[in-house]
């Protein structure tokens, strides 16, 4: 599992996030408002464990299939 500031990850609403792998979290067309803390997490009856805090900073623009321009 993924939480971005905190907030569990739900790949099953967010359809541009996917988890590649165990551990590796992809985001499809990354944007501005998906910078954040990620932590990856694991966890079973016994124990919990939680890696540490990633910051994704997204730097500069893309054009998307509109012509839009984002950040």
């Amino acid at each position: 599992q993924w939480e971005k500031n905190r907030t569990l990850v739900n790949t099953d609403t967010e359809s541009r996030f996917k988890i590649e792998s165990p551990w590796n979290l992809v985001i499809d067309n990354v944007m501005k408002s998906d910078e954040a803390f990620y932590v990856c997490m694991a966890k079973n009856e016994a124990d919990e464990i939680r890696s540490r805090p990633a910051k994704l900073t997204v730097i500069g623009m893309y054009v998307t299939d509109t012509g839009q321009v984002s950040f």
